[in-house]
């Protein structure tokens, strides 16, 4: 995560979780945060080819799902490992390859081509998890449908996003669509089949963000939090359609942090950094995965 905050709402987790069945295929996010720039690859039990009865659990994406941005911390994905042991009686293996390095849908996208390794983990993937899409939220770049002025502090990314009209951010999101249809259509195709494929939204860390109180009026923060709603119900929409349409279970964030009607303060589900999960959003993350039916997978 290394970019100034991207103003978003965050929300409810609501779990849609899509299994898929088939012939097997031949084949972080914004704050500000210092950068870093490490990738992880972190594989619990056994490497590729040696876990005959195992199910394996493989993780991409941003840092979201990257639990050290929480020190002391048991992140949502270890947990829900642990609760699939349970319920399953099987191993499980954890593959997390979430990305701590400010990964856009672009960063991924191109992991997903070129990394052979990642391609040969999702190619004896069971259950994969997807965190893309929060560190391309607004203020979008200034060449694109809601042009702008360059915003690299608070102040300027909320004058920006202020100048934002319906029609722009219709267009900014649709331009979006196709980068995850290219996404979720790749994972699909190496994941063999039957699988569980599941897609995280996009929460919204702008309102309650620590200092915007001091850069922005009352009025401006309201007319803020109309727009950042309708920009994440939008976006969410519009990832989860996409998902959808390639076998992806949509495991909704956005309400879960940002309240039924998405304008609600993560607050304490957010840590020090008011960017990544704390222990309370990780629990309430692992609690959404927990209810995702895996059936397909174990008979």
């Amino acid at each position: 995560m290394g970019r100034p905050m991207s103003l978003v709402f965050v929300a409810a987790l609501m779990v849609s979780a899509c299994a898929r069945s088939g012939n097997p295929q031949t084949t972080e996010s914004s704050s500000t945060v210092p950068s870093t720039t490490s990738v992880t690859d972190t594989t619990t039990t056994a490497p590729v080819g040696s876990y005959s009865g195992r199910l394996r659990l493989v993780v991409i994406g941003d840092s979201i799902p990257y639990s050290d941005f929480c020190p002391g911390c048991k992140g949502f994905v270890d947990q829900y490992a642990v609760t699939l042991e349970e319920t399953t009686g099987r191993q499980v293996e954890v593959v997390n390859r979430s990305r701590n390095d400010s990964a856009n849908m672009t960063d991924i996208e191109e992991q997903l081509i070129g990394d052979a390794l990642l391609r040969e983990q999702l190619g004896t993937a069971d259950i994969v998890i997807v965190s893309v899409g929060f560190n391309d939220q607004a203020p979008w770049p200034t060449d694109g449908p809601c042009h702008s002025e360059q915003a690299d502090t608070l102040q300027t990314q909320v004058a920006a996003i202020l100048l934002y009209t319906d029609a722009c951010i219709d267009e900014t999101i649709e331009t979006y669509r196709s980068r995850y249809q290219s996404i979720f259509s790749k994972v699909s195709s190496l994941v063999p089949g039957p699988s569980v494929l599941l897609a995280l939204t996009v929460y919204n860390n702008a309102v309650g963000y620590p200092g915007i109180e001091e850069v922005a009026s009352a009025e401006e923060l309201e007319q803020l939090a109309a727009l950042t709603k309708r920009i994440f119900d939008e976006w969410n929409a519009m990832l989860c359609d996409t998902g959808t349409a390639n076998n992806f279970g949509c495991v909704d964030l956005y309400h879960a942090f940002n309240g039924p009607d998405g304008t609600t303060a993560p607050g304490v589900v957010l840590g020090a950094d008011y960017t990544h999960p704390s222990q309370i959003g990780n629990d309430v993350i692992a609690g959404l995965l927990d209810g995702v039916d895996v059936s397909a997978i174990t008979g």
